[in-house]
């Protein structure tokens, strides 16, 4: 039994690796046709010094990609949600660290810090997380469930407010 089931990991593996590349797939159709979009904005309920704002692409009235971004004194992180039948496949997450604040005569965005996220979900179960560090973390990492049941609370929360400003 043991040797049945080492046998089947790496057909697991690239089951996965086939659902990833269908993502990426739709993320370049997504941003190939963002500007035939109509887009709806609504604030961030981010807590932030600086503010936020949420933007929300849709293809008539499916929700394609939703876009948070908030800002602070020294730095901002931008959030854009993929979707596909309602449901997110693909979360980037960045965050730009500052330097220096914005106003400062000296700023200089060529210094600025990014670090990025990358998160895949299939039928709404994360099957990839790329962490800010380049690392791929495992699925039977406890931090890897902790962080797919938080953003996929978060995607649905954003969704829901796009979709009730875009029925106004």
């Amino acid at each position: 039994m043991k040797l049945v089931y080492l046998l089947l990991i790496p057909f697991l593996w690239l089951q996965a690796d086939s659902r990833v590349d269908h993502i990426r797939e739709r993320y370049q159709q997504i941003n190939a046709k963002i500007s035939t979009y109509r887009h709806i904005e609504i604030e961030s309920e981010e807590e932030s010094s600086e503010g936020g704002a949420v933007t929300g692409y849709l293809s008539k009235d499916t929700v394609m990609l939703i876009v948070e971004d908030v800002y602070g004194e020294m730095g901002k992180t931008r959030t854009e949600i993929y979707f596909d039948h309602a449901a997110p496949v693909f979360i980037y997450d960045r965050d730009y660290k500052y330097s220096r604040p914005m106003y400062d005569s000296t700023f200089d965005e060529k210094e600025t810090q990014i670090a990025e996220d990358r998160t895949y979900f299939y039928n709404n179960k994360m099957i990839r997380w790329i962490d800010k560090e380049h690392k791929i973390k495992a699925e039977r990492d406890p931090a890897f469930t902790e962080k797919e049941q938080v953003l996929l609370k978060y995607a649905r929360g954003l969704y829901k407010r796009i979709i009730a400003e875009g029925r106004q």
